[in-house]
């Protein structure tokens, strides 16, 4: 993304787009389409090589879910805590201050509130950017709403 680009708002769209798309795979694979079904490989074709990018940065290596709560536990082909780390050290603490039971405990009120201020949120956020950017605000933008949600979905994990 760039500054002083009239279509960032329509670049933003397209990165919600992705990420919904990748959140909807995630809960597609714990679809049981037919009651009599025992296996469902949903699929997912695009010639979007950004998006292929993004997906192969991250390989699905197994997928959990308990029958009764049909949130997705993905296990990606690698750790990426260790990606994002300069060191050991520096990974575990990413650990504790975001993957302990009082940093979830902390997301889920925050995400709460979020929801219920998120209209007024996610036009603040719009003009934000546009001002950033050096842009018209023309039209209220869905892009921002859409990642505003899949960043609250993402974050109860």
């Amino acid at each position: 993304m760039q500054k002083k680009r009239d279509d960032l708002f329509v670049i933003i769209r397209g990165m919600a787009w992705d990420m919904w798309h990748i959140k909807q795979m995630e809960l597609n694979l714990t679809t049981r389409p037919r009651a009599e079904a025992r296996y469902y490989f949903p699929s997912f074709l695009t010639c979007d090589k950004r998006f292929v990018e993004i997906i192969d940065l991250y390989p699905l290596k197994a997928l959990a879910y308990d029958q009764n709560d049909p949130t997705p536990m993905p296990f990606y082909g690698s750790n990426w805590i260790d990606s994002l780390s300069s060191s050991e050290e520096f990974g575990q603490e990413i650990g504790i201050k975001y993957f302990t039971d009082s940093a979830r405990l902390s997301r889920n009120i925050r995400r709460n509130e979020s929801k219920r201020k998120m209209k007024s949120m996610v036009s603040e956020l719009e003009a934000r950017v546009a001002e950033i950017a050096n842009i018209p605000m023309k039209e209220p933008h869905r892009s921002l709403m859409l990642l505003v949600k899949y960043t609250l979905v993402c974050s109860s994990k």
